[in-house]
């Protein structure tokens, strides 16, 4: 992990092979390596020797795996992940997040909803996800409603958010709201 920090996936990699003993932390610390490099089939791959070795997964695993699926657009994988999480009853802030930008990235905007209504807890980064994926989407009027309830919820929009909010005040002659903000 430490080495994959300082951008030496090389030795990573090697210590990784020299494990006696590999656990998950171990296969996910290469998983998110590859991935943050770029190293998507590489990532791919050590993902399917992964499964092969039975390693039981971790929140951070399926965090990782749903990242792989929308830098792969593998968006059938990505659905079984997520059924996966369900049977296996893995929730919370993190993981139902990756859900959502995972949905949204594959234009699954009803399935997008569903997870993010479910979500026991929020922040404002998942708050601007779901913004953002209507404004883009052409769905202004949901995101000033979206908007709404994350104030009404307590959050404080960041710059993201307020940029996407601006973005469906374009798409919906928003003038108002958008000189409000």
């Amino acid at each position: 992990s430490q080495y994959i920090k300082h951008g030496r996936l090389v030795q990573a990699r090697n210590v990784f092979d020299k494990m006696s003993q590999r656990n998950v932390v171990s296969w996910t610390a290469m998983l998110n390596g590859y991935i943050i490099f770029g190293l998507f089939s590489d990532a791919a791959r050590h993902f399917i020797e992964f499964a092969e070795n039975g390693i039981p997964w971790n929140s951070k695993t399926f965090v990782c795996v749903l990242n792989l699926c929308c830098k792969r657009l593998d968006f059938e994988l990505g659905k079984q992940v997520h059924a996966r999480m369900l049977k296996g009853c893995f929730s919370g802030l993190i993981l139902d997040s990756a859900v959502v930008y995972f949905y949204v990235q594959g234009g699954e905007l009803e399935n997008a909803f569903r997870v993010f209504n479910r979500m026991n807890k929020r922040d404002v980064v998942c708050w601007t996800t779901i913004i953002t994926a209507c404004s883009q989407h052409g769905r202004g009027e949901e995101a000033f409603q979206m908007f709404s309830r994350m104030l009404a919820d307590g959050f404080e929009p960041n710059e993201y958010t307020v940029c996407s909010v601006l973005d469906a005040c374009g798409e919906e002659m928003g003038l108002k709201l958008g000189k409000q903000l």
